[in-house]
């Protein structure tokens, strides 16, 4: 049997029929009677938020009884039009007076009893809104540790290491006047001063690598004026003694050029001069070689391109090489000898050409002599390889003496020089 409760007289009592026991009667009544106030001060126990409250309901008999502190202007029949529709365990939402409430029920089979609890909707979320002001306090405060955290690093990681990169793409440009001032001594103070140094010391080993480079092409070109061919010398002194014997016309066009050559080469002026004086004194030489072997020698010698003609030039770089052919194929044949020189230009470089018809040039010292000039350790000093050596230092790797077998069926000797690259 299940307990009911019951109002009678203004008084609320409890009542249950129960089974007798062997001595008592076979069915008998139990009759509590309960503190209405007391019961009341209970529910109002419910009631720990403001604007809420609490109704306890008899569904046999439509009692209600409601907890102290209940809001007056809410009402159970204005949320709870059909309250038995209620379930056990189930939470409803309402609108009562433009003011949402969300109502707790609990029901009991045994006392067939209701027990709505509601509460207004914002005072359920007062821990929410006070967690999302929190929230939007803690991200203020992140998103400003942040940016000071940013600048921080900023100013003490990204901008010391911009400008030591600044400073690396300065020296790659070629600009060796590169200082960082050393403002804190922390780990990039450090790399400041290690830069620092690294630069001077690049610097100074470019300018002595310079200068030494400077040394060496004056040194090589000293070298050379000193290679004057003795024999060259005694064969033009006997020569004179036979042109005067003879009473030759040429005697005095030959003392000329012969003078013209030997103040030429004893010059100590500057060690760079305009292309077309290079070519007159190789001219000169030629000219006075003729006068020796004018019966058997042909020579074909192109005039000075005009565009170049005032290109600054290294001295002693033509009548060399010119020189080389009379010594290894005009004086060791009695054949007639053709010598050619001629000038090619173009977009990347200025080529001297001089060829000879010389019969004596073998596949195996062509190979040889290409190995020569193009092994860097060699010790040989020769006027050809004073000349490739200083070419190559002056215009680059590029640049200098190439060999190759002429059309003519000798030596064919290219001087190639490409003015964009002085140094």
């Amino acid at each position: 049997m299940g307990a009911q409760l019951v109002q009678y007289e203004g008084k609320l009592y409890l009542t249950t029929l129960l089974d007798g026991k062997s001595s008592l009667s076979k069915k008998y009544m139990v009759e509590v009677e309960i503190n209405t106030v007391a019961l009341q001060e209970a529910l109002g126990q419910f009631n720990i938020y403001a604007d809420s409250g609490t109704y306890l309901i008899d569904l046999t008999h439509d009692v209600v009884i409601s907890g102290k502190g209940n809001v007056e202007n809410i009402r159970l029949e204005d949320f709870a039009e059909n309250y038995t529709d209620f379930e056990s365990d189930t939470i409803h939402h309402s609108k009562i007076n433009g003011q949402n409430i969300y109502v707790l029920s609990v029901k009991s089979d045994y006392l067939n009893m209701l027990l709505l609890r509601y509460i207004p909707e914002k005072l359920i979320f007062v821990p929410v809104q006070d967690f999302y002001i929190w929230l939007w306090i803690f991200t203020g405060v992140g998103l400003l540790v942040l940016v000071l955290y940013s600048i921080y690093t900023y100013n003490l990681i990204q901008r010391p290491m911009r400008r030591l990169v600044s400073s690396f793409r300065r020296v790659e440009s070629g600009n060796f006047n590169v200082h960082i001032e050393v403002i804190k001594k922390n780990e990039f103070g450090y790399l400041y001063q290690g830069f620092n140094s690294m630069v001077q010391n690049v610097s100074a080993l470019i300018d002595q690598v310079y200068k030494q480079k400077i040394l060496n092409q004056k040194s090589m070109l000293k070298q050379l004026q000193s290679q004057i061919s003795p024999h060259f010398l005694y064969n033009s002194l006997f020569l004179i003694n036979t042109m005067a014997k003879l009473k030759d016309e040429n005697l005095i066009p030959f003392t000329k050029l012969l003078g013209e050559y030997f103040q030429f080469i004893t010059k100590n002026d500057s060690d760079f001069l305009p292309l077309h004086e290079e070519v007159e004194h190789a001219r000169t030489y030629t000219g006075i070689q003729q006068v020796r072997f004018s019966s058997r020698l042909t020579v074909n010698f192109e005039d000075c391109p005009a565009m170049v003609k005032d290109l600054q030039v290294p001295r002693l770089i033509i009548q060399p090489i010119i020189e080389n052919v009379f010594k290894y194929t005009v004086e060791n044949t009695r054949e007639k000898a053709i010598i050619s020189i001629s000038f090619r230009l173009d977009d990347r470089a200025l080529r001297i050409i001089v060829e000879d018809n010389g019969m004596n040039l073998t596949a195996q010292k062509l190979e040889g002599m290409k190995k020569l000039f193009y092994d860097e350790t060699g010790s040989e000093t020769s006027g050809l390889v004073n000349i490739h050596r200083r070419i190559r230092l002056i215009y680059g790797d590029d640049n200098g003496l190439h060999f190759e077998r002429s059309s003519l069926g000798g030596l064919k000797v290219t001087l190639q020089l490409n003015p964009k690259v002085m140094v």
